[in-house]
């Protein structure tokens, strides 16, 4: 068995680590493919009380096998409310592209 780590550093200096588990065969398509990236873009927006919605999938490698991993990863961030003129606001159409790395748990 094989873990994929999902690896994010964002420009706000956080990062994230998450764990998923992927077959053999899904690990050897992934790793013979033609590219070596292995991303899901997303768009979302914040609330004003820093809550992360409407998580969408932009774009992705390797035909969606990392979307719902990376949708899970981005609805556990929280954020610290974007204040203007006092008052919280919320921030649409947020966007970032999480990366995977692929480990041998062997």
């Amino acid at each position: 068995m094989f873990k994929v780590i999902i690896c994010l550093i964002l420009l706000v200096s956080a990062s994230v680590s998450n764990a998923i588990s992927l077959d053999d065969s899904k690990k050897a398509d992934i790793l013979n493919s033609p590219t070596s990236e292995r991303w899901v873009e997303l768009s979302f927006d914040i609330t004003e009380s820093g809550t992360v919605v409407n998580i969408k999938v932009i774009k992705s490698t390797h035909q969606g096998v990392f979307d719902k991993a990376a949708i899970n990863a981005l609805e556990k961030w929280k954020y610290q409310p974007k204040i203007v003129d006092g008052v919280a606001v919320a921030q649409k159409d947020m966007k970032v592209r999480l990366q995977f790395d692929i480990e041998d748990e062997s």
